[in-house]
């Protein structure tokens, strides 16, 4: 079974804000464990910030487990240029678990990473988490990650609304993601 197709690093191609994307876990499977409105606006509202970042020249790298990201998101991410997406298979929570992850972000000369996806309690942060330790800034909203509110291994020590005070206080955080699209635009 072949995962993804476009596994090698991209390194001809500078994000000239020092920007990129990391979109983490958009599968189906996480997706329909969400309520279709919520899936509806995370949805809509990666879409409305990917399309910026494409208009803008940031770069997305798309990392997933086992499975394809929605088809929507997909879609998107297809009108960036090539050398400006990539996709990559983690091993881990993280992204990060992924050498090629930082490696990939290092060729485009990226310093700061907006991160959407789903779990936010738990793969988005723990990518979160790593990117910190990378020395990456990291930057992201509530309205471009959610959690699943029935996985089987969810448990309250991991929810959702608890993880928040966490990227208030450990990353750039902005609840709506338009206003960390005026904060890129500043720089």
């Amino acid at each position: 079974m072949k995962l993804f197709d476009s596994w090698r690093l991209k390194d001809n191609y500078i994000s000239e804000s020092g920007y990129a994307v990391l979109m983490i876990d958009m599968e189906r499977d996480f997706l329909k464990r969400l309520d279709s409105g919520e899936q509806d606006f995370i949805i809509a509202n990666q879409i409305d910030y990917l399309n910026y970042c494409r208009e803008s020249g940031i770069p997305v790298i798309e990392v997933n487990g086992l499975r394809k990201s929605d088809s929507r998101l997909r879609e998107v991410i297809s009108q960036f240029p090539s050398n400006q997406r990539n996709k990559f298979y983690k091993p881990d929570d993280s992204a990060f678990s992924n050498i090629n992850v930082s490696s990939q972000l290092s060729y485009w000369g990226v310093n700061s990473v907006v991160l959407m996806g789903i779990c936010a309690s738990a793969c988005v942060k723990s990518t979160a988490e790593e990117g910190l330790e990378g020395g990456f800034n990291i930057l992201t909203s509530e309205q471009l990650m959610a959690d699943p509110r029935n996985l089987p291994t969810y448990t309250a020590k991991v929810r959702y609304d608890k993880s928040l005070p966490w990227y208030k206080d450990n990353t750039i955080y902005r609840s709506n993601y338009t206003d960390l699209l005026s904060l890129i635009e500043k720089n």
